[in-house]
C-alpha cells in the first residue's frame, strides 16, 4: 500500500452548494470528504447552517453516528456565517455521542 486513494475510496459528498441563503432545495455550503477505508474518517469542508441535518437526511440516524463519530478534520474556507455557522452544532452533537 502506497497510502494513497484509489477509485473507489473516497467519496465526495455535496451536503450544500447554494449562496449565503439556504434554500428549499439546496443547502449553503458544506461538503463531506470519506476516506471509505476502516478507520481512516472524513473532512468536513466548510459546515454552513444546516449542515447537520443534511448529513442526517443523506445519512440516516445510525450512519450519520458513524460519519461523525470518524470526522477527522474540519476545514472553514473563510470566515463568513455562510461557511462556519452550521459547524457549533455539528460539534456539540459529535461531543455528545458515546466517548465524544
Amino acid at each position: 500500500e502506497d497510502g494513497q486513494a484509489g477509485r473507489g475510496e473516497m467519496e465526495v459528498v455535496m451536503l450544500g452548494t447554494a449562496a449565503s441563503v439556504p434554500g428549499k432545495y439546496r443547502n449553503v455550503s458544506g461538503i463531506l470528504v470519506n476516506h471509505l477505508a476502516e478507520g481512516k474518517g472524513g473532512i468536513l469542508l466548510d459546515a454552513g447552517e444546516g449542515t447537520l441535518g443534511q448529513i442526517h437526511a443523506r445519512y440516516g440516524p445510525e450512519k450519520a453516528r458513524e460519519v461523525l463519530e470518524s470526522l477527522r478534520c474540519v476545514w472553514i474556507s473563510h470566515m463568513h456565517a455562510d461557511h462556519h455557522i452550521g459547524l457549533l452544532r455539528v460539534l456539540s452533537h459529535r461531543a455528545r455521542l458515546p466517548g465524544g
